[in-house]
């Protein structure tokens, strides 16, 4: 099998859109929006290339690990506190969005949740 990484290839057309339906519903965009409207005190870091997202918790916690922890026991999301992946990412969460939409949705409702108890 031979790959050809240099050709540009349309992202509609294949399979990284779990969905049917326009990019504006995409999971990242949704999950972006989602917490920009709801949960203003957070911030997602913009990335194009994956679909985890890093989200900034500086505003409320210096700690994301007991964050994390704070969130499973009140609400069952799992989340990656950013620690695990070096000390740089102390005041982060990552939050996986490929899912079905009814579970990403359930997801942000939690993390919402989670925050806010």
């Amino acid at each position: 099998m031979n790959y050809d990484f240099d050709k540009m290839v349309n992202r509609r057309g294949t399979n990284s859109l779990k969905w049917n339906v326009d990019e504006n519903e995409l999971p990242m965009w949704v999950a972006c929006t989602y917490i920009q409207k709801k949960l203003p005190e957070l911030y997602v870091v913009p990335s194009e290339a994956t679909y985890l997202l890093w989200i900034d918790c500086s505003r409320i916690t210096k700690d994301t690990k007991a964050l994390a922890d704070k969130i499973r026991e009140i609400t069952g999301l799992y989340l990656s506190e950013g620690s695990q992946y070096g000390s740089n990412g102390n005041e982060f969460l990552r939050l996986n969005v490929a899912c079905p939409r009814e579970q990403l949705y359930d997801g942000l409702e939690r993390l919402r949740m989670g925050i806010e108890g």
